[in-house]
């Protein structure tokens, strides 16, 4: 405690921060120290449930919080006598926040309001003392930055007239309870209106509706009950539909018309019917949301439906209709030859669209949703009505191209049924239709294509596949050879992992494969692999004659077991190559993780024209025996730039001249691929005692005395004697010296439970810890047991939730206080069964313990083999306990759909979702107040451009936007709107085809990285306060291919295949500018003109060798103000040469040429990455052999960040 009263007070307040008032309060018993620190915590909390009204002495205190300039205030109130809002509220300068609640007697009495800074305002069941209106009138009104206004079980219509006018509104939602009345007159004047949710009693008038910028509306407007038993009545009684005269629903749809996206009630589709004289025409709307009942009719549909020239999606909740009993009655809507009831039915049978002028037969739509189908609300439905009604829409909408029916069933069987029903239409409108049926339930989908060759337009099934994910087949003979297994993988379109053992195969779109092949003396002649979506292969095989397509682009891990024939074997003596895998490694060439057996570096020795470059290697596992020598080691550890770990199985190896520079068995003659390797962390394991005189101790000393950047040797020792590895130890710290100073060594015996670790620097001998210090822990920890619990868990929080959880070990006071921490961190991505069940045990558990406490932020990252009924209550129990940080990275085949109630949640502050292949998200309402980062990888917008908008219109405080592997080439518009977004990130995924348009509208962006295929045109571009942009546009493949075809010199024959003009003119304002090559290929072929960057100073260029600078003259030219350049290569097209020597001429050529015409040149850096200081010396050398420079000011550095060194020419040279 007297450590924690040392600190300053500031630090002490920041603590209680994180705690209740009425926790906090707990503090102060504790010292005078901290008797009033807690009235110095930012944020209070204060909760009365005992007095309904406080004292009277201490009612002029109420408003002290709004004098202290409180930013946001949440009030609730519930009592049982009159409790007026203090006046003070209405006029604070400081509340950009305000959330009213309580229960009818909480008053507010409007008198004087200026609210200057406010734009979010709540209010939840509460009352005005004037009910005439103006009260609201003149609230709303005082409200100058008013954004959102939020009203829940408010009678707001308890006036003749009800308005809301306010020109900065952006989002409005009203929800009024049900009401036996209708309101007079309703009003909005609000031409800044983005979204509006309005769930009302429909009024006798709305006589000024201005939503002239309204994006998205949710209408549930209702007739009173009196009116809908009226107006059904006179229908069942075959009087017809009789418009109602007291109500007009009419110029509220035209203030609406210019909606895009629009969500109608079944309550507010009968309004239309009873209530409306004409449907207005709905120009913009382009997805609408249709909700049914079993009492509702369709009356209205067809007008609505008619006058949506441009809708592309119509969804509906579920397939329900009212039966209306007049299909007899030739006068009205049915003709009389649908009869109600027939022979022994008790019910309605009639089909309600049989009979009608055909409504759908010139509908633009494009994209037909069911949701809830198959849904049984009353002995009304039936599966035959809502399959009937399904039937006909595809027989009738002929621009229909997708109809997708959500099915919730548990039985795979209903599916079935279900899709075989419509494999027997006859005909359908549209040959381009595909339906889906989805089942959430049980992870299934069946699809059913049209066929375009089919003469009767009839559709057709994909039989024989069948949902498998994992296929292990060992020693299967197919009788038909290829042609039976490339059959048997067709039939698995979801196979996701396949085992082949002791038989051969070929290709399939799964993730993990295994092959393991017996031992014998045939070399297979082709072997191809087509298989973009594999994440893990095991392959152990002779190696093939050829390898004609090795796919492999999505490749993680890879163990690969190669090995060369026994004939090949003595063939291998002649140093001859008697085999090809130059293929199969260039396909394997962007794995992460390789392990490689003893015989696969043999194959590497003998059977490779050349190693490639391994760019995103980082751990490499290699496997030794004494019959394999390293000979190929040399050159494919010099390939691998981004190496971080390195593993040996065993270091005894055959001895060879080929190994000589990474080993000692013989002398070495060039310097060691060692010397320049990028690795930080290597690990050896052995399974024999190391003699004084044995060649693993001196290759590990080799290793320690040649690897610079070494910061972690680790040396399992398969030994059951501890004297063993203490005599281990010794010897290691014998070594007379070591690459690298920051390398820590460590020794350990997994049979003994031992570790062993050495002093980075060498200088000492290593022993055990000496008891004392273990006593001083146990005094450390009891001291620790003084303090409170929530100082505790703050400590914890600085530690993973698994790491946490270890100190509930301790003692009983610590068994439950890991779970108390405000930050949740789990993660598993372990195969094993067992470990799935110990982890959600474990994560249930954590959850429970917390009760309600609050969680600050959760971090969720879990693979496959989960059940999405386990993840999805920890992501609801999170959002209801006030998250504010959210981090899901989940498997996409474990939460396929993302829970909605992730983007209406009122704490969120950050949220981060989707590893590759993420997750899909479908946007109802979407409502995210305080979200200022968002970050999604990989997600998948079903409803694309408008689910991007809704998402976008949804988070009103959107700081960062960060959205990689995008897929949205397919939208009809891509497109970014926001004026509050500061940083966005958008890299799209690589496909063959340009997006349409795209736009980007962020006035306040500041900070700009775009990745993507150049666009047809960028018909809008708002960056006025954009200071950085990193610019990646890339031309596609065949664009590529074109340009490059023609001939450099042939200037004449050179066409522009885009054009990338209006992008460059919307980010001539920035200040740092990154290009990278594919940009500047992307201008020489794209760009009528490059526009003035008058304010850049900071330039960066990507260089590579198969692109030119063509465009480099014009750009340079036009950035007067420019004072940085930077290159990062100098190799280009016009350079590039096979002899890295002349390589490096051409490099010193083009520096000189720098030099000498560059006039105002005050510094030139060169960072060259090498490791051996003679070369820097050369390079040095050669700069000062320069004729002359054309700025007598200019200084000239060389630098190595490998060595460590930096070398200065003379300004005079």
């Amino acid at each position: 405690m007297n450590l924690i009263s040392s600190l300053p007070d500031a630090l002490i307040c920041h603590i209680l921060s994180f705690l209740s008032t009425k926790d906090a309060a707990l503090t102060s018993v504790l010292s005078k120290r901290w008797r009033h620190l807690l009235a110095f915590v930012t944020n209070l909390d204060l909760d009365n449930t005992i007095y309904d009204r406080p004292k009277m002495g201490r009612k002029r205190r109420r408003h002290l919080p709004l004098e202290r300039g409180v930013v946001d205030l949440d009030l609730y109130i519930s009592s049982e006598h009159e409790y007026p809002l203090p006046p003070q509220v209405l006029i604070s300068k400081t509340l950009v926040k305000l959330k009213l609640a309580g229960t009818d007697e909480f008053i507010i009495d409007v008198r004087e309001v200026s609210l200057p800074k406010l734009k979010t305002l709540h209010m939840n069941d509460v009352s005005f003392a004037d009910e005439s209106g103006a009260a609201f009138g003149k609230l709303v009104s005082g409200c100058h930055v008013l954004e959102e206004l939020v009203m829940v079980k408010m009678t707001w219509d308890f006036c003749g007239a009800c308005s809301v006018s306010n020109p900065t509104l952006k989002r409005l939602i009203i929800y009024c309870e049900y009401d036996d009345e209708n309101p007079e007159s309703v009003s909005l004047d609000t031409p800044s209106l983005v979204y509006l949710e309005l769930t009302d009693t429909v009024a006798a008038k709305y006589p000024k509706m201005n939503l002239d910028s309204l994006v998205e509306a949710s209408v549930g407007i209702r007739m009173t009950p009196d009116q809908v038993f009226r107006g059904r009545d006179l229908v069942n009684r075959h009087y017809g539909y009789k418009l109602r005269k007291d109500v007009s629903a009419t110029d509220f749809l035209m203030g609406i018309s210019h909606v895009k996206i629009l969500y109608l009630s079944s309550q507010a589709l009968e309004v239309l019917t009873f209530c409306c004289k004409v449907i207005p025409v709905f120009n913009n709307l382009i997805h609408l949301t249709i909700e049914t009942d079993q009492d509702v009719d369709w009356e209205s549909l067809p007008n609505l439906l008619k006058n949506c020239p441009n809708l592309e999606t119509l969804v509906f909740e579920g397939l329900h209709y009212g039966d209306t009993n007049q299909c007899f009655d030739d006068g009205y809507r049915f003709k009389d030859t649908n009869e109600c009831f027939v022979t022994g039915a008790d019910r309605c049978v009639c089909k309600p669209w049989l009979g009608t002028p055909s409504w759908l037969s010139s509908s633009p739509v494009k994209k037909l949703k069911v949701l809830k189908f198959g849904e049984i609300t009353n002995y009304k439905d039936d599966m035959d009505k809502q399959l009937d009604l399904i039937n006909h829409f595809v027989q009738t909408m002929p621009n229909l191209e997708e109809v997708v029916l959500y099915y919730d069933t548990p039985f795979d069987s209903d599916l079935e049924i279900v899709s075989n029903g419509f494999q027997q239409l006859e005909k359908v409108a549209s040959t381009r239709c595909k339906i889906q049926v989805v089942s959430d339930s049980i992870s299934f989908t069946t699809t059913v294509h049209s066929s375009s060759s089919s003469s009767t337009s009839g559709l057709v099934f994909f039989k024989n596949t069948f949902p498998l994910k994992i296929l292990d087949i060992d020693s299967v003979v197919f009788e038909e050879e290829g042609v039976g297994f490339a059959r048997l993988l067709s039939g698995c379109p979801v196979l996701e992992e396949l085992v082949l053992t002791n038989m051969g195969g070929k290709t399939g779109s799964f993730a993990l494969l295994t092959i393991f092949l017996d031992d014998f003396d045939e070399n297979p002649m082709s072997v191809a692999f087509d298989t973009p979506s594999l994440e893990y292969l095991k392959y152990s095989d002779n190696i093939a004659r050829e390898y004609p397509k090795v796919n492999f682009s999505s490749l993680v891990e890879a163990h690969i077991g190669l090995r060369l024939s026994e004939d090949q074997k003595y063939e291998e003596e002649e140093k001859e190559m008697v085999g090809n895998a130059t293929n199969f490694l260039l396909g394997l060439c962007n794995v992460k993780i390789l392990y490689l057996s003893a015989k696969t570096l043999e194959v590497f020795t003998f059977c490779c024209e050349a190693t490639p470059v391994f760019n995103n290697l980082i751990q490499l596992t290699i496997e030794s025996n004494d019959e394999s020598g390293w000979d190929s080691l040399p050159a494919l550890l010099p390939n691998c730039p981004n190496l971080e770990t390195l593993i040996f199985k065993g270091l005894v190896h055959k001895s060879t001249d080929g190994c000589g520079n990474m080993c000692l068995c013989k002398p070495p003659k060039n310097p060691s691929c060692l010397s320049s390797s990028a690795v930080k962390v290597l690990k050896i394991i052995l399974s024999v005692d190391i003699d004084d005189e044995g060649m693993e101790m001196e290759q590990i000393m080799h290793f320690l005395e040649k690897m610079p950047w070494l910061e972690q040797l680790v040396v399992y020792f398969n030994i059951s004697y501890d004297s063993s590895v203490f005599d281990l130890s010794k010897k290691l710290q014998s070594i007379p010296r070591i690459a690298s100073p920051k390398c820590n060594i460590q020794v350990i015996s997994p049979n003994l439970s031992l570790s062993s670790t050495l002093p980075s620097t060498l200088s000492k001998k290593w022993s055990a810890p000496p008891n004392e210090e273990y006593s001083w822990f146990l005094k450390a920890l009891k001291n620790m047991d003084d303090l409170p619990d929530n100082l505790l868990c703050q400590i914890l929080s600085n530690l993973s939730t698994k790491e946490a959880a270890v100190t509930s070990l301790l003692s009983k006071r610590w068994r439950h206080l890991f779970a108390l921490v405000p930050n949740l961190d789990f993660e598993s991505f372990s195969s094993q069964h067992t470990d799935h069940t110990s982890f959600i045990d474990f994560v249930d558990r954590v959850l429970k313990l917390r009760g309600e406490d609050h969680v600050n932020k959760f971090s969720l990252k879990c693979g496959d083999g989960f059940e999405d009924e386990d993840v999805y209550p920890w992501i609801s129990n999170v959002l209801r306990h006030g998250v504010s940080d959210l981090d899901l990275h989940v498997s996409s085949s474990l939460v396929y759909w993302l829970p909605s109630k992730v983007f209406v949640s009122k704490t969120l502050v950050r949220l981060k979702m989707g590893p590759e292949d993420g997750p899909k998200v479908k946007l109802r309402n979407v409502c995210l107040p305080k979200l200022k980062t968002l970050i999604l990888d990989s997600v998948v917008f079903v409803e694309g451009e408008i689910g991007f908008a809704k998402l976008l219109s949804g988070c009103p405080v959107l700081e960062e936007l960060s959205l990689r592997n995008l897929e949205w080439g397919y939208w009809g518009s891509c497109s970014v709107a926001s004026k509050i977004l500061k940083r966005l990130t958008l890299c799209c995924a690589h496909c063959d085809d340009n997006p349409k348009s795209v736009s980007f509208d962020t006035p306040n962006v500041v900070y700009f990285k775009y990745s993507d295929n150049i666009a047809q045109k960028y018909p809008k571009l708002n960056f006025d306060s954009l200071v950085e942009a990193s610019i990646d546009i890339r031309m596609t493949n065949d664009q590529k291919a074109n340009v490059r075809f023609v001939s450099n010199d042939d200037e004449e024959e050179r066409e522009m295949v885009g054009n990338a003009t209006e992008l460059l003119m919307g980010i001539c304002n920035v200040k740092t500018l990154y290009l990278s090559y594919d940009t500047l290929e992307t201008l020489n072929f794209c760009c009528e003109a490059i526009p003035a960057f008058s304010n850049l100073t900071h330039l960066t260029i990507e260089s590579n060798q198969e692109v030119g600078w063509e465009s480099l003259p014009e750009l340079l030219k036009n950035c007067p103000n420019l004072e940085t350049l930077v290159f990062q290569g100098l190799t280009h097209k016009a350079t590039t040469c096979d002899d890295d020597d002349v390589d490096m001429v051409m490099e010193i050529v083009m520096i000189n040429h720098f030099l000498q015409k560059m006039l105002n040149l005050e510094q030139l850096i060169v960072y060259y990455n090498t490791s051996i200081e003679d070369d820097l010396v050369e390079v040095s050398s050669q700069l000062q052999m320069l004729p002359a420079v054309a700025s007598s000011k200019c200084k000239i550095q060389v630098i190595s960040v490998s060595l460590g060194l930096s070398v200065t020419l003379p300004i005079s040279l």
